[in-house]
């Protein structure tokens, strides 16, 4: 019997003779009313990048970012991309929607229907449309009978019906284009297969009366005899009267009022010019292209046409288009204070003090912040650092106790200042005090993370010891059944998440659990951002955390934390058996101490050789300098609960890859105070060598045994969070992003910012000389480097993984850095 996954692509083609080519245009349709995910991509689980199946029940498409949470691309040839090319017939190429949103028109083929609405109304003389048949439980070789109503604007129809798509099995062979699916499951290892959909040839000609009639709407339905399978449909595509022509009016970015007369690069399909008038705003058009702006703030809307030349070409449909134009007096930065805040702050020795503020420009490209300064008590101003990320910071010596004034100012690249004043007294005495962050917030299946900012102490040296309480209870309907990782994470002064708890959630069962944050001390004062994480597909848990602060002279006053690993990492996989990158690491002056803080835990089995790596016993390594330093017995005794949290149900009792669950999993701790002075080393994570998933298609000769097949495809990984912690009694130097040095300012903007992948890049002032565009990802990496003359332009970072990139600006004069969110 053949899997339950079936998939059928199907086109329909025009048989056309060689002359109507040559007068006809084949056109993909830029369409509305996709309403399904159906690609898995991204580092994460498929249902966590997905929301429907492609076939009622069983499978997802995937893409080439696609991890599935385990670290490594899960395949590179065979995904779905942005196009898709036929095999026969017109040879078209449809373009295909995103990965990373709606892909396709989905409904079950025997209860409903569904519709596509075409951006711009157009003619056709005919259609096609790319479609996928899921059986989701349907008798295999059976078809589908599919209507498709063709509405034109005038409110007249026109109906095909008796297309009959087959069943993907029952299709020949030739003609077929092979695309990569995977179960949507939650399984955080690849589990990719391939398979072959095919293309049928079918023509659905557009009647000689409808043909001069824009098409407004394509709808579709379909039945299955015998099944209750869904039906996709990913593009629609049109042959087009020799006489149709089309605008393409490209988006005009931001402007401001003292941007100097651009012109318009509108073009016809026809060759032939396109004219602009300005509907609205504050903007004249002279010399037929050439906007010119009046210097008032507002929204400028132009029409783009074309009138044709009959009997040649018809008249276009105009194409309107917006944009903003901001005046730079009229733009503020926003500005909040995270340290101190106002009130106590307590500091037994007069020692220096971090001061962090955050600041930005919103939704106002080509305007940024320029300078953030900290003023103490109408002193001189004490410039921030710019970590290129919103966040600044500064250090402050008090000279003596009480009180004092801290005055924040913000300035843009357009001279607008915001200010913001806190009122601090400096004391000495410190009082034991419980601060309470989230509270019973709850994680479950629908929920997988909060993220919310809370008010901590203010201090400098002032706690020798902090520990934070995390607490997990029941909701309403009872605690989640199974075994869940979790953490928390703090976004630090300088802008930068940071692990600094990881969690496996019991069997349905309530636990409280308590762990020393002291390393973090630095982190966890003023005013913090944490997220609380946990993907988990059962009612969840309610969380709370608390910190309590104990008074008394620690052994350091400062900490800096600084990030070496943060992944999920194959293990075992034979093509890649140390899949951690060696991190290149320089001292800072002054570190009196430091540890290297690592939590490595492993997951998934028993799909592998020897039950890997949750229920594995291995022993990793730590290298310094290419020397085997430390070993890591990463093996967690799990009866008794090291957190006392039993009895639980399930198999909570046995023993693990550095977890139980119901516990926190506490980090391994390496001193690293002798490779100070050495200055510059390099950090190794070795995996165990003695172990090789030998059940696995990387393997050659794969071995199967009671518990795998080769069939599998899943890989055991190591969820990993290493920091190296350096400690002071002096003010550390601020920390520098990886290859980026203190920013100075071209004045650019980057937007949309969040972005789901592409990405404007403006700039105030053209530079005198070419740049280089260097993108980051917080470990330091590149992952994008292009040239750049000034001019706007356009990256794309869709094929990379969600989270925060740095965007470094550079030429031999100046530098700039930009913070990019990429969902």
């Amino acid at each position: 019997m053949k899997r339950i996954f079936t998939l059928l692509i199907a086109t329909m083609l025009l048989l056309l003779s060689i002359q109507n080519l040559k007068a006809q245009t084949l056109n993909n349709i830029p369409c509305t009313g996709f309403n399904v995910d159906i690609v898995a991509d991204s580092a994460t689980t498929s249902t966590a990048s997905t929301n429907a199946f492609v076939d009622n029940g069983f499978c997802v498409f995937v893409d080439n970012t696609f991890t599935s949470g385990s670290g490594s691309i899960c395949t590179t040839t065979g995904v779905y991309t942005t196009s898709m090319p036929t095999t026969g017939g017109s040879g078209l190429t449809y373009n295909l929607q995103p990965a990373n949103g709606n892909n396709a028109m989905q409904f079950t083929t025997n209860a409903t229907s569904g519709t596509l609405y075409l951006v711009n109304p157009l003619p056709c003389t005919s259609l096609y449309f790319l479609a996928a048949l899921g059986e989701g439980g349907a008798i295999a070789g059976v078809p589908s009978n599919t209507t498709v109503t063709v509405t034109f604007t005038d409110l007249t129809t026109q109906q095909f019906t008796g297309i009959i798509i087959n069943d993907w099995s029952s299709i020949p062979t030739a003609g077929s284009v092979s695309l990569n699916n995977t179960k949507r499951s939650t399984s955080t290892t690849c589990s990719v297969s391939l398979g072959n959909y095919f293309h049928e040839s079918s023509v659905m000609n557009i009647s000689t009366a409808n043909q001069s009639k824009k098409i407004s709407s394509v709808s579709f339905s379909a039945t299955q005899t015998g099944g209750n399978g869904t039906f996709n449909v990913f593009a629609l595509a049109g042959v087009t009267p020799a006489s149709f022509q089309t605008i393409t009016f490209p988006t005009i970015p931001f402007k401001l009022t003292t941007t100097l007369p651009f012109a318009l690069n509108a073009t016809a399909t026809s060759g032939l010019p396109v004219s602009y008038t300005v509907i609205s705003g504050p903007a004249t058009i002279t010399n037929d292209s050439i906007v010119n702006l009046t210097g008032t703030a507002g929204t400028v809307t132009i029409k783009a046409y074309q009138n044709g030349n009959v009997p040649q070409y018809d008249t276009a449909t105009a194409v309107i288009t917006s944009f903003q134009v901001l005046d730079p007096s009229l733009v503020f930065p926003t500005l909040e204070a995270r340290h101190p805040l106002a009130g106590n702050v307590y500091m037994p020795t007069l020692s220096k003090i971090q001061l962090a503020a955050i600041s930005n420009i919103d939704d106002a490209p080509l305007i940024t912040v320029h300078q953030v300064n900290f003023i103490i008590d109408g002193g001189s101003p004490i410039p921030a650092h710019d970590f290129g990320n919103l966040h600044y910071t500064a250090w402050w010596q008090p000279s003596t106790y009480g009180p004092h004034t801290i005055v924040i100012t913000s300035t843009s690249n357009f001279g607008k200042v915001t200010s913001n004043t806190v009122n601090v007294n400096v004391v000495a005495t410190s009082v034991d005090t419980t601060a309470t962050t989230f509270n019973a917030v709850w994680l479950n299946s629908s929920i997988t993370t909060n993220k919310a900012t809370f008010d901590l102490p203010s201090f400098i040296g002032a706690y020798d010891s902090i520990y934070a309480t995390l607490s997990v209870t029941c909701p309403s309907g009872g605690c989640g059944t199974w075994d869940h990782t979790a953490n928390v994470e703090v976004k630090s002064h300088e802008g930068n998440w940071l692990e600094i708890i990881r969690y496996i959630t019991p069997y349905a069962t309530a636990c409280s659990h308590v762990i020393s944050v002291n390393d973090y001390m630095s982190l966890l004062c003023g005013r913090v951002t944490f997220r609380v994480n946990c993907t988990t597909y059962d009612n969840g848990y309610l969380y709370t955390l608390t910190f309590t602060y104990k008074s008394g002279t620690p052994i350091f006053k400062y900490s800096q934390v600084t990030q070496i690993w943060r992944g999920n990492y194959d293990f075992g996989h034979y093509g890649n058996l140390e899949p951690v990158s060696i991190y290149n690491y320089t001292y800072p002056t002054g570190v009196l101490s430091s540890k290297l803080k690592l939590t490595s835990t492993g997951h998934m089995g028993p799909n592998n050789t020897g039950n890997a790596a949750e229920f594995y016993d291995a022993t990793h390594h730590i290298h310094v300098n290419n020397v085997d330093s430390f070993a890591q017995h990463n093996w967690q005794v799990c009866n008794p609960n090291p957190d006392h949290c039993s009895p639980q149900s399930g198999t909570w009792q046995y023993n693990r890859a550095g977890w139980c669950p119901g516990s926190i999993a506490h980090p391994f701790d390496y001193d690293f105070t002798q490779y100070i002075a050495s200055n510059n080393i390099a950090l190794q994570y070795v995996f165990s060598p003695g172990y090789v998933d030998q059940c696995s298609a990387y393997y050659p000769g794969c071995v199967t045994s009671s518990s795998c097949t080769c069939s599998d495809g899943l890989n055991p990984f190591l969820v990993v969070a290493c920091n190296l912690i350096n400690f002071f009694n002096d003010a550390p130097p601020d920390p520098v992003v990886p290859g980026i040095k203190e920013a100075k300012n071209f004045g650019i903007a980057v937007y949309p910012n969040p972005s789901n992948g592409e990405f404007n890049l403006t700039a105030n002032n053209k530079p005198d000389n070419i740049c280089n565009v260097t993108i980051y990802n917080l470990m330091g990496n590149v992952v994008k480097q292009f040239q750049w003359n000034g001019e706007n332009t356009t990256f794309n970072l869709s094929n990379s993984a969600s989270g925060v990139y740095i965007l470094k600006v550079s030429n031999k004069d100046k530098i700039e850095v930009k913070k990019l969110m990429l969902r």
